[in-house]
């Protein structure tokens, strides 16, 4: 089990830099097992834990 915390699993992602993904959370755009996540803090299981930006999946 891989813990860490979603704005660096979406900027490891390639997703975007660590700055973009806060904004994108903050708007609202991000969830995690379709909850939507307001704290870039949150850590996310990313051995089990499902990641969406705008209703798309994120891969690791």
């Amino acid at each position: 089990m891989t813990k860490v915390r979603i704005n660096k699993f979406l900027a490891d992602s390639g997703i975007s830099s660590r700055r973009k993904s806060e904004e994108f959370i903050l708007q609202g755009r991000v969830a995690v097992n379709d909850t939507v996540i307001l704290d870039f803090g949150h850590q996310i299981n990313t051995d089990k834990d499902i990641v969406t930006l705008d209703g798309e999946k994120i891969k690791p």
